[in-house]
């Protein structure tokens, strides 16, 4: 039996996390040669916290090895009694956590009083947010999966088929305002929506020959009840010119 010597401090120092642990192990044989043996240890990662959110529940991520957001600085939030891992921004006024689902793993917006409130994804400088119930029904629009990039969330389509390029979303700015964006597919643009009704040129361009054919119409209609009223008011006149040469007559008769 060849006598070694053994250096485990990693054993002894290293505190053990969710998810992959990697452990070094040096042997060094009795000659001075030394040896290092890797050692994986897993640790199981299944969430231990979960919050409610959308009538289902979402489970705080544990290992959180290599998750960063950029923007935002760590912090600590108080989930459930337990300190946990969280990123703030004080430009958009928000903390998230880094929560699973059943099949994914994503940023959300939480605050210690009203929870989890929102998903957190981004499309350049904006944030896309959760559109409250309230929210979600407009007018001439479908509250539907939108697809900007390779991101998925929710947002609004046109009714019009003719503005199937057109779509609308909910986000948040780097200065944390919110408000309504419109994308448009075939130049992968984003602006600030005007909150105008959407139109086509042509159906605009009917839509004004409409008018001003009905505002003939309606001089038309004004003019003809001028010329009645005019008539109506000198058949009136001349009725009691008439009706007063009558009475002139009969009156001298009797005499």
């Amino acid at each position: 039996i060849t006598p070694v010597t053994i250096t485990y401090t990693d054993l002894i120092d290293k505190e053990l996390e969710p998810g992959e642990n990697t452990i070094k192990i040096t042997v060094t044989a009795e000659n001075g040669n030394p040896k290092v043996y890797t050692i994986t240890a897993i640790v199981d990662e299944t969430p231990l916290v979960f919050l409610p959110y959308n009538g289902g529940e979402l489970g705080v991520v544990r290992n959180l090895k290599n998750v960063s957001l950029d923007g935002f600085e760590e912090t600590t939030v108080n989930v459930q009694g337990t300190e946990t891992k969280a990123w703030h921004s004080a430009s958009r006024g928000i903390t998230v956590l880094y929560l699973q689902g059943e099949s994914s793993k994503d940023f959300y917006i939480y605050d210690e009083t009203n929870g989890v409130t929102s998903i957190y994804k981004t499309i350049g400088d904006l944030a896309i947010l959760e559109v409250p119930t309230d929210l979600q029904e407009r007018a001439g629009m479908k509250y539907t999966d939108i697809t900007i990039g390779e991101t998925v969330f929710k947002g609004w389509k046109y009714d019009n088929e003719k503005f199937s390029n057109y779509s609308l979303v909910y986000a948040m700015d780097e200065n944390g305002e919110i408000d309504y964006y419109q994308h448009e597919a075939t130049q992968d643009t984003l602006q600030l929506y005007s909150g105008a009704a959407p139109i086509l040129q042509e159906d605009y361009d009917s839509v004004v020959k409409e008018n001003e054919k009905m505002t003939m119409y309606f001089y038309i209609a004004c003019g003809v009840a001028t010329v009645c009223a005019v008539l109506a008011i000198v058949g009136f006149v001349n009725a009691n010119k008439y009706k007063n040469r009558l009475l002139k007559r009969n009156e001298v008769k009797v005499d």
